[in-house]
């Protein structure tokens, strides 16, 4: 989860920006940016691929989250 340690720097400047200027664009924008990134990293913590059954490809819940979010957030910040 030290990964996610950036993200939220990034995502708490934008909330900041935000705040000091009164102008949801483009501050909340980026910040949904970097939430969105946040649900991939820690999501992502979580996935099979990191545990010991590594072969297990049964698609549970855990694994479905990790799958849409990185959909997501891929679109989104390609198209922002």
């Amino acid at each position: 989860l030290i990964s996610a340690f950036p993200l939220w720097l990034r995502f708490m400047q934008c909330i900041k920006g935000y705040y000091s200027t009164g102008e949801p664009f483009p501050y909340l924008a980026n910040a949904l940016k970097y939430a969105l990134s946040h649900t991939v990293v820690i999501a992502g913590a979580t996935h099979p691929t990191f545990s010991n059954d590594a072969l297990h490809t049964d698609w549970t819940v855990g694994r479905a989250i990790w799958l849409a979010s990185t959909i997501t957030t891929t679109i989104f910040t390609f198209s922002w």
